[in-house]
């Protein structure tokens, strides 16, 4: 099927598979999967005074419970999180990068934005400020549908 007659959810898809394929083969070095991944950036590039927890992790990621617990698992034991009491909740552990944790988030990082950079140079620049405000539509809708709205 060409892509001009292919759906969008289609399109979406393959740009999806695509980008996975990408980041897999650069984190592969990294002994990271795709699951572990947006975990290390989360905690890496979302403020000093984060306090997530797993559950919280997989309500930010959009992934399941479960699939967190292993990929912190793992992430543990390869020395890049550690887990700390809660200082409000003594139930639940905070999720903490360990310095190697940090350093392979930045390299991770480093990934992502050589494939952002990728696809940034082939628009202009009006064009890829019309795509972000479109793929933001997009977000929001997605968004929408994942809370329930029609």
């Amino acid at each position: 099927m060409e892509i001009e007659n292919m759906p969008f959810s289609r399109r979406m898809m393959n740009m999806v598979v695509v980008y996975q394929s990408y980041i897999q083969s650069g984190i592969a070095p990294l002994k990271l999967g795709l699951s572990e991944y947006p975990i290390l950036l989360k905690l890496a590039f979302s403020g000093k005074d984060l306090l997530l927890c797993q559950n919280e992790m997989a309500r930010e990621l959009h992934r399941d419970k479960a699939l967190i617990a292993r990929a912190v698992r793992h992430l543990t034991q390869m020395g890049y999180l550690t887990t700390a009491a809660h200082p409000y909740h003594k139930s639940k552990k905070i999720l903490r990068l360990t310095e190697t944790g940090r350093t392979v988030a930045y390299q991770v990082r480093e990934i992502t934005m050589r494939w952002d950079d990728r696809v940034k140079e082939m628009f202009a620049e009006e064009e890829w400020e019309a795509f972000l405000s479109g793929f933001e539509k997009v977000a929001r809708v997605t968004a929408d549908l994942e809370e329930g709205a029609d």
